[in-house]
C-alpha cells in the first residue's frame, strides 16, 4: 500500500479537500448499516483522497479500479460531496 506523502509515478491525482462537516457526514454514512454499498465506497474514496492517499492505494484498499477512483476524485474536487 502507498501511504500519504509516498512517491508516485505518472499523473498527479486531483487533490481533494473536505470541510470538517463534509468529513463528519461521510463518516456517518459509512457507519450506517442501511447505506448503499456504492455510496459507502464513494465516501471512503473521498475520505482517503482527503487524507492524501494515492489513487493506486485507494484502488487497492477498496478493490475498485484506479480509473474509478480518479473519476470520483475529479467529481468531488469539482462538485463537492
Amino acid at each position: 500500500m502507498v501511504y500519504p506523502g509516498g512517491m508516485s509515478r505518472g499523473r498527479h491525482a486531483t487533490p481533494v479537500k473536505l470541510a470538517r462537516k463534509e468529513r463528519q457526514e461521510l463518516q456517518s454514512l459509512i457507519r450506517r448499516t442501511t447505506a448503499a454499498q456504492r455510496d459507502v465506497t464513494r465516501a471512503r474514496i473521498a475520505l482517503m483522497a482527503h487524507e492524501g492517499y494515492t489513487s493506486a492505494a485507494i484502488s487497492e484498499e477498496l478493490g475498485v479500479s484506479v480509473q474509478t477512483v480518479s473519476q470520483w476524485r475529479q467529481r468531488i474536487a469539482r462538485q463537492g460531496v
